[in-house]
């Protein structure tokens, strides 16, 4: 599932260009840009995120999962729904 995820987040998230096109948030030009939200709101994004994120936490006690909303929100979902079937 990791290698999928891997594979995913670069056919979808990731941009490249030679010349340093993308404007970033300190306002500096980059090369690079990864945007994660296209692979995360997708379904075969949510599943593999769910997957691996729950197998990583589940033999320790987890109250919950979440962080910065929007960003971490589909994350936190996919992660409850397996859990659910775990």
């Amino acid at each position: 599932m990791k290698k999928d995820l891997i594979r995913l987040l670069c056919e979808k998230s990731f941009q490249y260009s030679k010349e340093p096109t993308f404007k970033l948030a300190s306002g500096k030009m980059s090369s690079f840009y990864v945007n994660c939200k296209p692979v995360t709101l997708s379904p075969k994004g949510m599943y593999l995120i769910g997957h691996l994120v729950f197998d990583a936490i589940s033999d320790i006690a987890v109250a919950g999962v979440g962080g910065l909303t929007f960003g971490a929100d589909p994350i936190a979902i996919a992660t409850s729904f397996v859990s659910v079937i775990k």
